[in-house]
């Protein structure tokens, strides 16, 4: 099979992927929430947090392992490929017994991640076999890494929508009839285990034996593979400051039954942030690269504003459109007990919109060679928010710690992102901002934000009414985006990809 078909369904397959888990999200989280109550939903939550900086122990062995081996391949150079399967194999090997040491030394300090709740031994076994499968994820990593330099992708979602589906039948099957924390860790333990299995059945037969490696090229190639992944860490731990130690945060200060406020809130944000993702995320990567490698300088920084334009009005309107839905959603989804959820919605949404409407700015240093910029930026920022975060919480409680996560997305996301736009274009930062950003934002948001404004006493706390007043905004905003955002050029090439247009037109 070709690479542009390996890259289509892989695409495919990724949408599909993105969408079970979107429905899995919304079916199980309800019923944990009912079925393990707040402070036992905050536990799971909590685990999954401290599970998750474990993650941090592949110091971007991953990417930079699938780089190589992508480019080893398309090389046909066996020896290197076998030399950089088997550094991952010796690094893999420490790595994931590293995370179940640590498991097992993570596993005393949760009572102290959380005061004043009495019981935490079922806490405490949901650690320790979650932690376990992390650390095996790490052992048998490779297949993972084999089956993304092979470009498939559409395997990979394969393996993940198994696990998807079977965690989710199972696990509304166990929360319907009395299911513990106990329970939702075996379950959670048991999906990880049969994704695994499969990324290595898909991908047996793909890469040569790893015997017969030469030493010195061993070496080589193990210096190679962490000088490029040297940078990668370092962003990695800012964005985990930011999104990871919040839980940590909240939990020691107002304890675990605040954390499901904190997810459900933050979780309607990341799903738009995987739709932003989807679409304008690798594909504007090939798209400047190319432009790039032809020293078309002018009309890389053309397309790049254009790109922005769009960019802004999409994300500016998508997540004015999630403020105006949320309430009434989260009302009907989770009850109205945790309707704190949608004031930590109301406090990131601003920065974070900002952040989405600069999307394309990331792919631009990455293509023009300023990774080191995006880096230090997200690391610089993570540190500034975990600062902020404590300081502000220990005044204001979970608000404040939020309130800190904001503010310097807002900054670093808003204002020194400008400034490093500036120094890539030459278009002055407050123009840019301004002109560039800010203004194509409220032009896109500007129509379907009357509607929402006109209609908002009328959306219920009902899937029907939500779902007729969210169609209602979108074609409000189909019909006014590509006349109040797009210009002339971009109106053109959109009819162009419409197949109804281009049969009514003849084409």
């Amino acid at each position: 099979m070709s690479l542009g078909r390996h890259l289509l369904r892989g695409s495919g397959m990724n949408m599909l992927d993105l969408a079970v888990k979107t429905a899995a999200m919304f079916i199980t989280t309800p019923l944990m929430i009912k079925g393990l109550g707040d402070t036992g939903y905050g536990s799971w939550l909590l685990v999954m947090s401290v599970t998750g900086y474990f993650l941090l122990i592949d110091m971007g062995m991953s990417f930079s392992a699938t780089r190589f081996l992508a480019v080893a391949l398309g090389k046909g150079d066996g020896e290197r490929r076998r030399a950089i399967l088997v550094a991952g194999t010796r690094f893999y090997r420490r790595a994931g017994f590293v995370v179940i040491g640590l498991t097992f030394l993570m596993m005393p300090l949760l009572p102290w991640l959380s005061p004043g709740h009495d019981d935490f031994s079922q806490a405490c076994f949901c650690l320790g076999a979650t932690g376990c499968v992390t650390g095996a994820r790490f052992l048998f990593r490779l297949p993972m890494i084999i089956l993304r330099a092979h470009v498939r992708y559409d395997l990979l979602a394969a393996a993940s929508l198994c696990r998807v589906v079977l965690q989710t039948l199972v696990m509304c099957r166990a929360l319907t009839h009395g299911g513990t924390l106990t329970h939702v860790a075996l379950i959670h333990c048991a999906g990880e285990v049969a994704e695994m299995l499969l990324q290595a059945l898909f991908a047996r037969n793909m890469e040569p034996r790893q015997d017969g490696v030469d030493e010195d090229q061993l070496r080589q190639t193990r210096s190679e593979l962490f000088t490029y992944s040297r940078g990668i860490i370092a962003g990695a731990i800012g964005d985990n400051l930011r999104l990871q130690l919040n839980p940590f945060l909240i939990s020691r200060m107002q304890g675990l039954a605040q954390l499901p406020a904190y997810s459900i809130g933050t979780r309607l944000i990341t799903l738009l942030q995987d739709a932003v993702n989807a679409l304008f995320g690798g594909q504007l990567l090939s798209a400047f690269g190319q432009l790039h490698g032809a020293e078309e300088s002018g009309r890389l920084r053309q397309q790049y504003l254009r790109v922005t334009h769009i960019t802004s009005g999409f994300s500016a309107a998508a997540m004015a459109g999630v403020v105006f839905l949320a309430r009434p959603f989260l009302e009907r989804w989770v009850g109205p007990s945790l309707i704190p959820a949608y004031h930590v919605l109301l406090i990131l949404a601003l920065p974070y919109a900002l952040h989405f409407m600069q999307y394309p700015a990331y792919n631009l240093m990455y293509t023009i060679g300023r990774t080191q910029w995006v880096v230090w930026l997200c690391f610089a920022g993570g540190i500034c928010s975990a600062v902020l975060s404590i300081i502000l919480g220990l005044r204001h409680g979970m608000t404040g710690i939020v309130l800190g996560s904001g503010i310097e997305m807002f900054v670093s996301r808003g204002l020194i992102m400008s400034w490093l736009v500036q120094r890539c274009t030459g278009v002055n930062a407050a123009r840019y901002l301004l002109g560039h950003v800010v203004w194509p934002g409220v032009k896109g948001a500007l129509l379907p934000g009357v509607f929402a404004l006109v209609t908002r006493h009328g959306v219920l706390p009902d899937y029907g009414s939500v779902l007729l007043h969210g169609a209602g905004y979108g074609v409000v905003f189909l019909l006014s985006f590509p006349w109040m955002v797009m210009d002339a050029e971009a109106r053109r090439l959109l009819w162009g990809h419409l197949p109804l247009v281009r049969r009514w037109g003849g084409g």
